[in-house]
């Protein structure tokens, strides 16, 4: 991806973002080439995905054109913290929101009072939670809602004492050991268990915005519907869901990303 960045000519920044005793990749896309203070965006990955996701989907260019400064991050348990760093993932996303949010507010070209924070998939866990406890963030965003991570998924019947479940769609024990640090079955059900928004969504205290799709196969809209009533501190929040006829009815719009990410793009801009 960055071959193809510099290629095309597109300005960008690498950036090592300091993260307990190790640092966290990134790159900060700017909106204008002048000093302007800019609003801006910190981009969460999914749980499979990297910071390429956001650059790839066209996002990155669709939010600098729209005058939105983008940071996107290899946060804890994705793209290189994962594979070449051995960062895993955790629950407590206020904690790498933090160091990036440190980050912006030392930029000239970045308006502090005007950053949001945005997820995409298991993302849309990671926004929630970091806008709930990183109190610094203008407007959360969610490209897909995560309520919970079901240990049915994992297990039969969310028993970790029973057979692996047959139609695992994240991921085989292997790697979730791998990507969780946990070692046992007991440890994994721990781990999975951790990632729950029930006693998160109340302590969202910034605007909302979540997009779904209504035939997400792998999360239904179910989640994005119980975020949205359990923010009940959230001071704005709206659901939009992405229904046949609008273009990308399916996980993240990925079966037709063209009119829902210009939508969110859209909704970014004129919000934050």
């Amino acid at each position: 991806v960055t071959r193809c960045l510099d290629l095309g000519g597109v300005k960008y920044e690498k950036l090592s973002l300091p993260y307990r005793d190790q640092t966290l990749d990134a790159w900060f896309f700017k909106a204008s080439d002048s000093e302007e203070k800019c609003p801006t965006i910190i981009a969460y990955n999914g749980f499979h995905s990297s910071m390429d996701w956001y650059v790839q989907t066209g996002m990155t260019k669709h939010l600098t054109d729209r005058g939105v400064n983008v940071l996107v991050f290899d946060h804890p348990g994705t793209g290189t913290a994962r594979h070449h760093k051995d960062i895993h993932m955790t629950p407590f996303t206020e904690k790498s929101a933090k160091v990036a949010v440190d980050y912006l507010e030392s930029r000239s070209d970045v308006d502090a009072a005007r950053i949001g924070v945005l997820g995409a998939s298991f993302g849309g866990y990671y926004a929630v939670r970091a806008a709930a406890f990183e109190k610094r963030f203008a407007y959360a965003y969610c490209w897909g809602g995560w309520y919970y991570w079901p240990p049915e998924e994992i297990f039969k019947d969310g028993d970790p004492d029973a057979e692996t479940s047959s139609s695992i769609e994240m991921a085989n024990l292997e790697d979730l050991f791998w990507v969780t640090g946990t070692k046992t079955r007991h440890e994994l059900y721990d781990a999975i268990t951790s990632f729950h928004l029930e006693k998160v969504c109340p302590e969202v205290t910034t605007p909302l915005y979540i997009i779904h799709g209504e035939d997400d196969a792998q999360l239904t809209p179910w989640h994005a519907e119980e975020v949205i009533k359990r923010a009940v501190n959230a001071p704005y929040k709206e659901l939009h869901i992405v229904r046949e006829g609008e273009g990308g009815t399916q996980h993240c719009h990925i079966d037709n990303f063209d009119s829902p990410v210009h939508l969110l793009a859209d909704k970014i801009a004129d919000t934050l």
